[in-house]
């Protein structure tokens, strides 16, 4: 089976694609499976590339299903179709110091650690795929830029296929609204996902609805499901030697 991205010719991407300071990008983003699907996405439609970043330390289902919901609700509510979706793994340097802080060492997962048991998560959601640009970069990159950056080769992978760009749409909880990610950053789409009837930032929600300069790049997305799995919960559960709450949340 090719490996992701060596159908495309790398030599010419621009350093706005790629950074200077970043290592060799060939074999470290999919492209194969998300440029098949742009060809065949139809011309009235948006393709549009889902994005996660995270630390990822460790993994969980929420992690999955917000990809799949959010893709279901896009494609079931807008003129959009969801031609990938892309966990982005954070660099060792911002996820060590944030997890040895407040647990012992050993619920510490470097980004090798981390990168395999995403691959063994994905073994069972084969749409979704593991970019692994953020984490093998030589230093720490923040979530706007890492999106604007893969942003910014997809569209030169895009052009030397002569496809239509993908927006790429970052997607995050409610409670990324106080990260100052809306109005989205010039190009990028947001999507923010909550439980349905959540009152949770209750009073800026609706301010969104009416902006409708915003309206093709910016997605609200409601789920009956619950929302409350985070890696945080994990490691309190594999603190308390929590077996069932460990079970039901991996």
């Amino acid at each position: 089976e090719a490996k992701p991205g060596e159908d495309v010719d790398f030599s010419s991407i621009p350093n706005w694609a790629n950074g200077s300071d970043f290592e060799d990008l060939r074999y470290l983003t999919p492209t194969k499976n998300i440029l098949e699907r742009i060809k065949k996405c139809p011309k009235d439609k948006t393709p549009i590339i889902l994005i996660t970043t995270g630390a990822y330390c460790p993994i969980h289902k929420m992690h999955l299903e917000m990809h799949e919901i959010t893709k279901d609700y896009i494609e079931s509510n807008f003129d959009a179709e969801v031609v990938g979706s892309i966990l982005s793994a954070s660099h060792d340097e911002y996820v060590k110091p944030k997890i040895t802080y407040s647990y012992p060492k050993k619920f510490w997962l470097d980004a090798n650690a981390r990168i395999k048991l995403i691959s063994l998560a994905l073994q069972d959601h084969p749409f979704i795929e593991q970019d692994l640009f953020e984490s093998k970069a030589g230093r720490f990159i923040d979530f706007t830029e890492v999106v604007y950056n893969r942003s910014a080769f997809f569209k030169w992978v895009c052009t030397t296929h002569k496809l239509p760009a993908p927006l790429m749409v970052m997607l995050v909880g409610e409670d990324m609204l106080k990260c100052h990610l809306y109005p989205p950053p010039l190009g990028l789409g947001l999507a923010l996902i909550r439980r349905k009837g959540s009152s949770r930032f209750k009073p800026r929600w609706p301010k969104l609805d009416t902006q409708q300069q915003w309206k093709e790049q910016v997605f609200l997305v409601e789920t009956e499901k619950e929302l409350e799995v985070s890696s945080t919960s994990i490691r309190l559960a594999a603190v308390g030697n929590d077996v069932v709450t460990l079970k039901q949340m991996v």
